[in-house]
């Protein structure tokens, strides 16, 4: 296996197609990882992943996404997934023995994060748990400032899906 310095966790949402378009025009050492853990809007997502790197990587040598499939996540009626950030970054980061994660968080408070595991606190309970760097390019910058950055850069918005707008009809 190719040894890579950064791992760009990809979801096909907006804060993780920012950070593969960072990782993509700094021109680092990377491959974009996607999870297949049973989400009922995977194919929507992965197409969004895939459109996403073919359409940045068109001047610069991108790696093929890999997909790693995961069990262990534990879904809610609301369609949450139980420590999904927490177990990719663990699994990227078992799997190719990276220091350096891009994960596309926005928030700094925990009490704005309907999460709880995408503000800084965790962040940094995370790299220091992990040993790990968590490079987030898209913190503090609101959604139609990442939106207006992928749309300047060629992406159409409207390829983006998010799983915050899932309930329960994949054709969202």
């Amino acid at each position: 296996m190719k040894k890579y310095n950064h791992v760009v966790l990809c979801s096909g949402g907006i804060e993780s197609s920012f950070c593969l378009m960072h990782a993509i025009k700094s021109c680092i050492n990377f491959i974009p990882v996607f999870f297949n853990y049973g989400q009922p809007y995977f194919a929507q997502e992965f197409e969004t992943v895939s459109q996403t790197i073919s359409n940045y990587c068109t001047n610069h040598r991108c790696p093929v996404p890999q997909i790693i499939a995961i069990s262990k996540l534990k879904i809610h009626f609301n369609g949450y997934f139980e420590n999904r950030n927490e177990i990719f970054i663990q699994s990227a980061v078992d799997m190719f023995k990276v220091k350096n994660l891009f994960l596309g968080i926005r928030g700094i408070f925990p009490y704005f994060d309907s999460f709880g595991d995408t503000n800084i606190f965790w962040k940094i309970r995370m790299e220091r748990k992990y040993g790990i760097k968590i490079l987030t390019p898209c913190l503090l910058l609101p959604k139609f400032y990442q939106t207006w950055k992928i749309k300047r850069n060629g992406l159409n918005p409207k390829l983006l899906f998010s799983s915050e707008n899932y309930k329960g009809d994949i054709n969202v």
